[in-house]
């Protein structure tokens, strides 16, 4: 299953080469909530690992109800969509997760730091490399329970297609959805 979704990332979005945004879907008490966000990678098991500060309403949401569903688009409107379970990970508190901060760049380090120690926000620096992975930086891993590649032909819809992949009893199942 990991192989076919790495196929359709990299034949379809170029990823990893190119950066994948996507639509990512929460909901607490019942009120919806999306937002984007960059797939950083997909894991051997077919994870989807994605960066987020851990002070956003996404994070929040996530930790309340950790189930999220996902959206993309490739360049011709063909649609990735899949759901899971996410955990959420700080990687100051677990270095299971320290690579993901060590392989950011310098400019998205900025993005997770606070006002230096000691210095109130008002008169800090507005951006600035912390010396140390930030309790701010989490990493978000969703496992998902099903796939779906969904492949349209502008031309005739009658011939597009949706393929499933389902996961249930220990194993992937993949099936193809008629009408697409």
């Amino acid at each position: 299953m990991q192989s076919e979704i790495n196929r359709t990332l990299k034949t379809n979005f170029d990823f990893p080469h190119s950066p994948v945004y996507v639509q990512v879907a929460t909901s607490v008490n019942n009120i919806p909530t999306i937002r984007t966000l960059r797939l950083y990678d997909v894991s051997k098991e077919g994870e989807m690992i994605f960066l987020s500060h851990t002070q956003t309403r996404k994070w929040t949401d996530l930790s309340k109800n950790p189930y999220m569903t996902v959206h993309a688009l490739d360049k011709d409107n063909n649609q990735l969509i899949s759901s899971g379970r996410a955990t959420l990970h700080i990687p100051a508190e677990d270095k299971n997760y320290i690579n993901y901060w060590e392989n950011l760049t310098q400019d998205d380090k900025k993005l997770y730091a606070g006002p230096p120690p000691n210095q109130k926000l008002e008169t800090a620096p507005p951006f600035f490399v912390p010396e140390k992975v930030p309790a701010t930086f989490g990493v978000i891993i969703m496992k998902p329970n099903f796939y779906e590649w969904y492949e349209v032909d502008w031309q005739d819809l009658t011939k597009s297609t949706r393929t499933q992949f389902l996961f249930g009893q220990h194993r992937w199942v993949k099936k193809k959805v008629h009408p697409a």
